[in-house]
């Protein structure tokens, strides 16, 4: 019988292209673990407010476009590991089932979120 070991939260690279006219930033297939179904925007942030604070329903991918945050993720175990998501620097996997809480939002912050599925609204 064979472990797998879970996925782990990790900051992903992306890449970035200079030239006279300006950066590009592709975010192509494979470079990030999973297939991409969906792509929403946190921003407008309120000082001191947070977003998040529940567990992952499907694989993430965090990027900041403009400003920063702090991202606060734990596992099954409990143990919390903070990221820090600078505009155009490194993104950060977070796999589907961890838990996850955004904080610390400034300089205007815009968080990309990258996910492996499509958004379904809570049954009433």
């Amino acid at each position: 019988m064979s472990l797998e070991t879970p996925p782990r939260p990790r900051m992903i690279s992306v890449p970035a292209f200079h030239d006279a006219r300006g950066s590009l930033s592709p975010l192509e297939a494979g470079i990030l673990p999973f297939n991409l179904a969906r792509l929403f925007f946190i921003r407008d942030v309120p000082p001191g407010a947070r977003r998040g604070g529940h567990h992952a329903a499907c694989d993430q991918f965090l990027f900041a476009t403009a400003g920063a945050c702090v991202v606060a993720v734990a596992g099954g175990a409990g143990a919390r590991e903070n990221f820090i998501l600078e505009a155009w620097k490194a993104g950060l996997f977070v796999p589907k089932g961890m838990w996850l809480e955004l904080s610390g939002f400034r300089d205007n912050a815009v968080i990309a979120v990258a996910c492996s599925e499509r958004y379904e609204a809570p049954a009433h």
